[in-house]
């Protein structure tokens, strides 16, 4: 199942959906799938844009923003919706934005197979540092201004 299968599944018998895929005409009753498969598309990649991660049709989180954004694209081409349609693609942004948090980006954290450990970095009670690291180099800062 496509994306836009979903908006039509979550608008089921929606006259909205024929009027945002069948502007130039009235009396239409069908909803224009190649005008919606077209938004669900720029959703995708907004969506990718926006969350780091391609869209993933079985991820619930990412329907459920990816169906607002499709609608929001189709209101958006519509140009009958003003100012609402500007507050709705903010909203939708921020929860890419926090979608992204959750889901994109993640830290892998480093692990070994080696059977090897690594040695302590305190040699009777001190500690020991690479010969770039001594004291005496404390009161050197580096690319400093020259003195005059």
């Amino acid at each position: 199942m496509a994306l836009w299968d979903e908006v039509k599944n979550r608008y089921p018998n929606s006259s909205l959906l024929v009027s945002l895929t069948r502007q130039d005409s009235t009396s239409s009753t069908t909803v224009d799938d190649t005008i919606g498969t077209r938004a669900a598309t720029a959703a995708q990649s907004w969506f990718k844009r926006l969350v780091n991660v391609t869209f993933d049709l079985t991820d619930d989180d990412h329907v459920t923003v990816a169906v607002d954004a499709v609608i929001n694209i189709l209101k958006r081409w519509s140009d009958k919706y003003g100012d609402t349609v500007e507050a709705e693609r903010t909203r939708i942004e921020e929860d890419m934005k926090q979608l992204s948090r959750i889901t994109a980006r993640d830290r892998i954290m480093p692990k070994t197979s080696s059977i090897l450990e690594p040695s302590s970095e305190d040699v009777e009670d001190q500690v020991d540092r690479p010969l770039f690291d001594k004291e005496r180099f404390g009161g050197i800062t580096p690319d400093s201004p020259a003195a005059p």
